[in-house]
């Protein structure tokens, strides 16, 4: 991240805990150290945070030596950010809901007065990411949980299939077991290009839609890409960018069978 002196001077908070006695044995809580201090950048503006870490002085306490901190400061940022979570969650509205690009993410928050540049904009909208992960972590364990119930087990691995995009050779793919996945309406399976898989035939007797998206750049597009795809955003040349009615038209004239 930009070095925390880019940030001037900023107004001092300090943070200490926000029970006054230890939870263990009743006595007052008496501050030991600075367990941390940093400028932060928060879209209300920038703060110099102190966060004082506070003991038990009762040396017959089971928990002596247990240092307590402000649950308030450490929700202002992440360990070894000087942006805050506000700013994280607009990093992520902005790439997520309005499709920013990571340069376009640096100039509005700098706009704000939030000092950042582009490289920098991706490593925030990284943190996001990792964020947005671990919030899933309860709902995923959940999920897999009652899967597991119901099926008496699950088991995640590679689908083997052959795939011109990746390179894998049919004696690749022969060395793989398929295996299906079995998912439950609404459920979302993610993965990189990287994993081959494939779509198993339809055994029921209903028809089954799935929709295939696939973003990849403009610079180093597949043939596929440039064939049946089209400019859905262009910083460098906005005129190339091609509206749903164009590639509609488009998409009607392609061959069936060569998607």
């Amino acid at each position: 991240m930009l070095s925390k002196n880019r940030l001037g001077a900023a107004p001092k908070v300090y943070f200490r805990p926000e029970m006054v006695n230890c939870p263990h044995c009743g006595v007052k809580l008496r501050r030991f150290h600075t367990a941390w201090k940093k400028k932060i950048s928060t879209l209300t503006g920038i703060i110099h945070a102190w966060s004082m870490a506070y003991l038990c002085p009762n040396t017959n306490c089971a928990h002596v030596g247990v240092a307590y901190k402000s649950a308030e400061a450490e929700m202002l940022s992440m360990k070894h950010s000087s942006y805050g979570y506000d700013v994280l969650c607009l990093v992520g509205e902005l790439r997520f809901k309005q499709h920013r690009t990571c340069k376009e993410i640096a100039d509005l928050l700098n706009e704000r007065g939030i000092a950042t540049r582009e490289r920098y904009a991706q490593t925030l909208y990284e943190r996001y990411q990792t964020l947005l992960a671990a919030s899933l972590d309860d709902y995923v364990r959940q999920s897999l949980a009652e899967t597991t119930a119901q099926h008496g087990g699950i088991i995640l691995s590679m689908d083997g299939v052959e795939s011109g995009f990746v390179g894998l050779s049919k004696e690749d793919a022969a060395a793989l077991t398929p295996l299906s996945i079995e998912m439950d309406a609404g459920d979302v399976l993610c993965f990189n290009h990287m994993l081959p898989h494939r779509a198993a035939s339809n055994q029921s007797d209903t028809v089954r839609w799935s929709m295939d998206i696939r973003f990849e750049k403009t610079t180093d597009a597949t043939e596929s890409g440039k064939a049946q795809g089209f400019v859905a955003r262009s910083v460098a040349d906005p005129a190339s960018e091609t509206s749903y009615p164009e590639w509609l038209k488009k998409w009607v004239g392609i061959d069936k069978g060569s998607y």
